[in-house]
């Protein structure tokens, strides 16, 4: 599935925005329990304004591994992106150095939900990130699910979660988030508790 788009504005001749995108899936059931999935993505943006011209051409792909056995819901997979921009402007003094770029991210995960109970499930996951940034960083993650009541229709529902974000650089840094969540839920959207 794609699209392309083109509109012209007549400040000055070619000014517009001009674009296209692809996208392509594939699924596929290995077993009653377990399936592989990819997806890949290509969007490409230019923007032409009184002298200057900016352009940012993204392409991302990611493969992903599901497994459910037991009171376990595991999720492994892979993805890379990379984007390239350039902004060229002639109009005036402003400048970005430099002009063009591209930058990567490439990952890898895993996470396992694990049903405790039928209204309690635990997440524990990690991330390895790698990006022309921040060189490589560790994500790991920890959260506890719990459904408060078995309401027909809606159920008010809270999360805890704690995560710890560690890069792996010439300048070593942490840093800690614990929020908790409160709304309600519908019926349709379960977190994965059966009920």
């Amino acid at each position: 599935q794609g699209d392309a788009f083109d509109s012209e504005r007549f400040l000055a001749p070619g000014d517009g925005n001009h674009g296209r995108n692809l996208v392509a899936r594939w699924n596929r059931d290995l077993t009653g329990s377990s399936s592989l999935q990819l997806q890949a993505w290509y969007d490409y943006f230019e923007r032409r304004e009184l002298r200057t011209v900016d352009v940012l051409e993204t392409f991302d792909a990611e493969l992903q591994y599901n497994l459910a056995s037991g009171a376990h819901n595991l999720v492994a997979g892979a993805g890379l992106r990379t984007t390239r921009d350039s902004f060229v402007n002639n109009l005036n003094a402003f400048r970005i150095d430099p002009q063009r770029a591209r930058l990567w991210i490439g990952n890898a995960f895993v996470q396992d939900r694990v049903a405790l109970s039928s209204r309690l499930a635990l997440t524990a996951g990690f991330k390895l990130e790698s990006s022309s940034y921040t060189g490589v960083q560790f994500l790991p993650s920890l959260r506890l699910g719990w459904q408060v009541d078995d309401v027909p229709d809606w159920s008010p529902y809270a999360t805890l979660g704690a995560g710890l974000q560690v890069a792996f650089n010439d300048q070593w840094s942490a840093q800690a988030d614990v929020r908790a969540v409160k709304s309600s839920l519908s019926n349709q959207n379960r977190f994965g508790f059966d009920r």
